[in-house]
């Protein structure tokens, strides 16, 4: 079976897209118009096989971003978008889905940022002409080098419910067929000035119902004349018209190319000086922004270097406050100690204030015995003293204390002369009736004391 799309062999898919598309009946419902498909293969067949960002604005039921999966394949990304938060359920390996409105340019920029630059991007959502509009203006300048826009269900364009008409100012056929004059800028002298759409569109391809731009950056814009003049008979000229008459229309016309040669050459050079311009006011940026890198650079070198130095003496600090905690918790550690020496001091001296306060306590109960019975015995004393009874017996009194002092000495002396000791006394009466004491020693004193 012969392909007839012009695939290389390398990067062919399996089977064409409109094949893909009948084989599908078991897969997620695919709704596109039959004509449309020639139109696919022809501007997409350069980005089968090759790593791709592939954009479709309006999901459906999400069968078409599984063929375009199917058809550029496995390195392929598919990103779609749909204001259906459902449609958030047909994501799978390589196809993703973002919900927003394709009119919504921040949203868009958002995707942009995510993915990158797209290399197709295929508008089949809503088809009102403001959206596709909105959503062109924003991402055919985004597209890669040599992407492709196309925007498909043009019909759209001239129902009054999607704001369209013929002719009408809103419709996108009519602001495609605007961008035809600034395609071809470049040959309208100072009428229409060439565009950055001039110098980034290749082409732009009208099918019923489906535009397609293809971008991409030309070179020089000029005709050459290659090969070598053959001679001819000029049939313009009328028989035996003059040879200089031919030669003077033969230099006109070479003027006239050559003019034409001039003129795109200086419109060449016109946007060759315009780029050299863009590219020295690149440069400047580029320098600023250096300049702006390399102050940042001093200043974060600056900072980094002063972090450092905080950090060291953050360091210096923790192991201070290390030092200052382990110091700290030698002290704690001893007063933990020493305040547990003191609970058990003041508990052991508050027992020994209970024990002594018990004690005093009796102390003071015997005392107040004690003095009680003295008083007593001081009372009974006293009662006794003065009693006619102790008076009247007085003499009898210092008589037996008499007696009792000889009894005591008389004791004495016959311990003494029983245990052999030197110089005991020998008691005599004296010429009073007292009884005195005498020695054997030399020694013994001449007057011996009285007992009375």
């Amino acid at each position: 079976m012969t392909r007839a799309y012009p695939y290389p062999a390398e990067v062919a898919p399996a089977m064409s897209l409109w094949a893909d598309f009948q084989g599908n009946a078991h897969g997620r419902l695919i709704h596109k118009w039959k004509h449309y498909f020639p139109a696919y293969e022809r501007h997409f067949a350069p980005f089968v096989g090759r790593s791709a960002t592939i954009v479709e604005i309006g999901i459906g039921e999400g069968g078409s971003l599984q063929m375009w999966k199917r058809f550029f394949g496995p390195h392929a990304q598919i990103v779609g978008i749909d204001i259906a938060p459902r449609c958030k359920a047909f994501e799978e390996d390589q196809i993703a889905v973002r919900i927003g409105s394709q009119d919504d340019p921040g949203f868009l920029e958002s995707v942009i940022a995510e993915f990158g630059p797209p290399d197709i991007v295929i508008d089949d959502g809503s088809h009102i002409m403001q959206h596709v509009t909105a959503s062109f203006a924003v991402l055919y300048k985004r597209l890669s080098k040599n992407g492709v826009y196309l925007v498909e269900d043009l019909h759209t364009a001239y129902r009054p419910e999607y704001g369209g008409a013929l002719h009408g100012a809103d419709s996108f056929i009519e602001s495609a067929k605007a961008l035809i004059d600034e395609l071809n800028a470049d040959f309208t002298g100072d009428e229409l000035p060439p565009t950055e759409f001039t110098r980034t569109t290749h082409s732009i391809c009208f099918y019923s119902s489906v535009v397609a731009f293809e971008r991409g950056t030309y070179t020089k814009k000029f005709a050459p004349q290659i090969g070598r003049t053959v001679a001819v008979v000029d049939e313009s000229y009328p028989p035996g018209a003059r040879s200089d008459e031919r030669e003077g229309n033969d230099l006109r016309l070479e003027v006239v190319t050559r003019r034409e040669e001039v003129a795109s050459l200086q419109a060449e050079l016109g946007r060759e000086r315009e780029g050299l311009q863009h590219a020295l006011g690149a440069v400047a940026e580029a320098e600023a922004e250096r300049q702006r890198l390399n102050t940042a650079i001093r200043e974060a070198s600056e900072a980094a270097a002063q972090s450092r130095e905080i950090i060291e003496r953050l360091r210096n600090e923790v192991a201070d406050n290390s030092r200052s905690r382990e110091a700290l918790a030698a002290t704690l550690s001893t007063l933990r100690s020493d305040f547990e020496a003191a609970v058990q001091c003041s508990a052991a001296i508050q027992l020994q204030s209970e024990a002594t306060q018990l004690q005093s306590e009796a102390t003071r109960r015997q005392v107040a015995e004690l003095q009680t019975r003295f008083a007593a015995n001081q009372t009974v004393l006293n009662a006794i003293v003065q009693s006619k009874s102790w008076q009247f017996t007085k003499p009898l009194r210092l008589a037996g204390n008499r007696v009792r002092s000889l009894l005591t000495a008389f004791r004495q002396q016959r311990l003494a002369a029983r245990n052999g000791m030197p110089g005991s006394h020998r008691w005599t009466p004296t010429s009073n009736g007292a009884i005195s004491s005498g020695s054997d020693s030399p020694h013994q004193k001449r007057d011996a004391p009285r007992v009375h």
